[in-house]
């Protein structure tokens, strides 16, 4: 085995039919030197950040296409949305009986992958809507009283009966929009008080809050804030939603999830005087429509990890499991198989908990590197560069510190315009046994078209 490991790893350009070694005039090459210092700890990798929405109305964990692959991929939370719905068909108000299996069964397949829950308060049973239309669901209750007899109930038989123990209840989902919620914004804020007053009479453990909307809006969260501390209405968390598809003609770079996060903490710690859990329950590139060029969808999902393992967000849920309007956005098509968003997924939540320090100055480049002991190391880069996206970026990936001793098998896989529109595993890209002392460098060549997604993991082979 030589002293040093040196790969050169060729990825196709957006839209190139071939590989390449080296830029030409039309693809200028950037070389720059990536560092994952191994022996430099710099904390946890939030893991809860590995989270998914899985829409109203969906019945994800009641598949068995999707339950085994989600347990699989590491799911460390799930918005069980719209607990309160119509779908899951709780009550009979003729008969006036209950019926619990449908809401029972999803939370004990969501239990049994290994993840916990946020359940969402939303949409209105038709019973109780004050509109009787096919839009009663996005209705106000015509009864409050009866919406809290309700929502107390379902938190009751779950938590209390059944104990769950479901710890955060969500209230809320994008009702600044008018689409979500068929009345102003001042009567939401009733219906926030009436939920959490339920919630609370329910189980006084559980925690509340919301209000799941758009944080472009600070003034919407400001009003929330104040709202509630005029009626003495506990908000235990805050949770806020963001797609990149949202800013039509302004800033789609996924850093935004950072300063979002940093700007809803700092209001909050304001207007309530003190700190509350940050949950971002829905997130993506794209929400409704396809992105262009679509590739960029796994290179956004790859570089957000990033910029929200830098923020103050507790906690993170994609949008969504299932395919859903064909944006590519989705982990699985319908027969379960992982797409390009999936096996991204799959890569930050197969991170090691200990973050160690890595230093990149490549242009559009970010990346979180980690170890586990001297069992195993784990990078994942994304390169996400809107502005520059005919460069070549040639990369020398270093982990100088490394502190390793005996046989490590490296493997390299990569997301790029050649995998997006692919489903199922994907084979690494370079696959070797190498072995290792203190001293060896470890240095591997990368040249990352824009768009792309790279993950190397060096893992310890039998023990030795």
């Amino acid at each position: 085995m030589p002293s040093s490991i040196h790969f050169l790893i060729t990825a196709c350009l957006l839209f190139a039919t071939s590989a390449f070694a080296a830029g030409t005039p039309d693809q200028p090459v950037d070389k720059t030197l990536i560092s994952a210092h191994a022996n430099q700890t710099i904390g946890r990798i939030n893991h809860n950040l590995a989270g998914v929405s899985l829409g109203g109305g969906a019945t994800t964990y009641l598949n068995p296409v999707y339950t085994r692959p989600l347990a699989e991929a590491g799911v460390r939370y799930v918005r069980l949305e719209t607990v309160t719905a119509d779908h899951r068909k709780l009550y009979d108000p003729a008969t006036r009986t209950w019926n619990w299996s449908q809401l029972d069964a999803e939370i004990e397949a969501i239990r049994a992958g290994g993840a916990d829950i946020v359940a969402n308060i939303f949409y209105t049973p038709r019973f109780l809507a004050f509109h009787d239309d096919d839009r009663y669901f996005y209705s106000y209750p015509k009864d409050y009283a009866a919406w809290e007899t309700w929502v107390e109930a379902i938190v009751r038989h779950v938590n209390i009966e059944k104990k769950y123990g479901i710890r955060y209840w969500e209230i809320g989902n994008e009702a600044s929009g008018a689409h979500f919620f068929r009345a102003p914004m001042r009567d939401f804020w009733k219906y926030y008080e009436s939920s959490a007053r339920a919630v609370k009479r329910a189980d006084p453990a559980a925690l509340v809050g919301g209000i799941a909307d758009n944080p472009n809006y600070p003034e919407l969260y400001g009003d929330f804030f104040n709202a509630a501390k005029r009626s003495g209405t506990p908000v235990d968390f805050v949770s806020f939603h963001w797609y990149a598809s949202w800013a039509r003609k302004g800033d789609t770079s996924p850093d935004l999830y950072f300063r979002f996060a940093r700007s809803l903490k700092e209001l909050s710690r304001h207007r309530l005087g003190r700190d509350v859990p940050l949950f971002l329950t829905e997130w993506n590139c794209v929400g409704e429509r396809p992105a262009e060029p679509r590739v960029k969808v796994g290179a956004y999902v790859g570089a957000a990890f990033y910029w929200m393992q830098e923020s103050p967000i507790d906690a993170a849920f994609l949008f969504r499991v299932q395919p859903y309007r064909d944006t590519l956005g989705s982990l699985y098509n319908a027969k379960g198989e992982t797409g390009m968003v999936g096996r991204i997924f799959r890569m930050f939540s197969g991170l090691p908990e200990e973050r160690i320090n890595l230093v990149t100055v490549a242009p559009g480049v970010t990346g979180l590197a980690a170890r586990s002991g001297n069992d195993r190391i784990a990078i994942l880069l994304a390169r996400f560069d809107p502005d520059r996206g005919n460069v070549v970026v040639d990369n020398t990936l270093a982990i100088p510190g490394h502190g390793l001793t005996g046989r490590y098998r490296l493997t390299l896989h990569l997301e790029d315009a050649a995998t997006a529109d692919t489903y199922g595993e994907r084979q690494p890209v370079e696959d070797r046994v190498l072995t290792l002392t203190p001293a060896t460098p470890v240095r591997v060549n990368l040249q990352l078209s824009n768009y792309s997604v790279a993950f190397l993991r060096l893992e310890k082979v039998d023990g030795k």
